[in-house]
């Protein structure tokens, strides 16, 4: 039976996991002021070393599942599959796994599905995944009472806390057994470098 059509043989961890993914949030206030550990008892010294919180947000998770594909964009066989994991233990932009898998004997790449076989090698894979996500957003704010219920809000805010660059994407070729680049990172960062804002927000 033809293995395109053997649902079977398709099986596979599905395109768009995300096999763990935690986010973490807290605000704490700062024990400056009045009543606090670090009693102020000075009412104008009060108004700005008193009631600042901090507040951070942080997200965690593991990066999309790996395609392979050959020659035409199809996607790529081995030549036969010994049970060997395609993960490397210290993976680096230029060899993110191990491409060695797709090599015949002599040293050439697999560039097409090998006719009349059963792919013994799945299209997607569980524990060989682009690079996992990290971010932590943090700020530091306060609100200055004007009269009644007239508020001034100041926040000091830094997007991408670490400043931790995110390679999500494979170099183009990347997963393509043919080509030069196959096993390489793109090395543009897909998300935001560190960044610092300062908020004023009035509320009435």
């Amino acid at each position: 039976q033809n293995g395109k059509l053997n649902r079977q043989a398709e099986r596979s961890v599905d395109p768009q996991d995300v096999s763990q993914r935690a986010v973490i949030s807290a605000v704490y206030e700062l024990p400056f002021g009045r009543g606090k550990i670090w009693n102020v008892s000075s009412p104008p010294v009060n108004k700005f070393v008193g009631g600042w919180q901090v507040n951070t947000i942080g997200t965690i998770q593991t990066g999309l599942p790996l395609t392979v594909r050959g020659a035409n964009n199809y996607l790529a066989n081995r030549p036969n599959s010994t049970g060997t994991s395609a993960k490397l233990d210290n993976p680096s932009s230029t060899q993110w796994f191990n491409t060695a898998l797709w090599k015949k004997p002599d040293g050439t790449a697999v560039a097409l599905p090998e006719a009349y076989t059963l792919r013994n090698f799945p299209y997607l894979f569980s524990d060989v995944r682009r690079p996992g996500y990290q971010n932590w957003d943090a700020s530091v704010s306060k609100y200055f009472p004007i009269k009644e219920n007239l508020k001034l809000q100041f926040r000091f805010e830094m997007i991408n806390m670490m400043n931790h660059p995110w390679f999500s994407s494979m170099a183009s070729g990347g997963t393509d057994v043919t080509n030069a680049a196959f096993g390489r990172l793109d090395p543009r960062q897909r998300n935001l470098p560190r960044y610092i804002k300062l908020v004023l927000h009035l509320n009435w």
